[in-house]
């Protein structure tokens, strides 16, 4: 099974760890990966989900790095235990602020789905509304396009539409990955999924659009029209 953090895995140097879990040389990341094959191969080993989820609540940073992955990772995988992974995730949210460790949760919210998407719309709303250039706040756009609730879609919409209204970032090429572009792709997924009416906001903007930005608006559009 391969997962995200294998990058990370040589700049993380032994820890040594109670219980006897990882001591010694051994790479902290293989012994909570370990752990959380354990679970998905058999989703009712809750002590081995109980350890890797205590290595979320860790002082040393990769231990709550790999811990927060690895249970996302098991909710991704597992949708007997989302009801336990969701909120570790959602609370991580909020409470985490290293950007490595928003994104990797982040990630992880958006592929678990709507159900991990709604119950964590508002951090996620307030990811995007920050407005920052950088990867998570991509990501929390693309995941709120999951949103169907009719109680989050008005709020989800409305930050979703003044993040394609946000202008290039002066020096980027036009061409590069930004917020606007992965909030305008969850504004066609919830769109067309009939959940709110997303199509005025985007013509709207459309007459304001730099011309790279203005190609994408029309391909949106002709998605969304009948």
């Amino acid at each position: 099974m391969r997962f995200r953090s294998v990058i990370f895995a040589m700049a993380v140097s032994a820890f040594c760890v109670t219980d006897g879990l990882i001591g010694g040389e051994n790479d902290p990341m293989d012994a909570i990966q370990a752990l959380a094959e354990k679970v998905i191969r058999n989703p009712y080993d809750l002590e081995s989900f109980y350890k890797v989820q205590s290595f979320t609540n860790s002082s040393e940073y990769w231990l709550r790095f790999y811990g927060l992955e690895f249970v996302g990772q098991i909710g991704v995988r597992r949708p007997e235990l989302r009801s336990k992974a969701i909120p570790i995730l959602v609370r991580a949210l909020n409470e985490e602020t290293d950007q490595a460790m928003l994104r990797e949760t982040v990630i992880s919210i958006r592929d678990i789905g709507r159900i991990a998407v709604e119950a964590a719309s508002l951090p996620l709303t307030s990811i995007v509304q920050r407005g920052e250039e950088r990867d998570v706040t991509c990501f929390a756009a693309q995941a709120l396009g999951k949103v169907l609730d009719p109680k989050l879609l008005g709020e989800t919409v409305k930050v979703l539409v003044m993040a394609i209204a946000k202008p290039p970032t002066i020096g980027v090429q036009v061409e590069a990955p930004a917020v606007r572009y992965y909030a305008l792709d969850a504004l066609v997924e919830i769109g067309k999924s009939g959940a709110a009416e997303v199509l005025g906001p985007i013509k709207v903007r459309e007459k304001t659009a730099d011309p790279y930005f203005e190609k994408r608006l029309l391909g949106a559009i002709r998605k969304l029209e009948p």
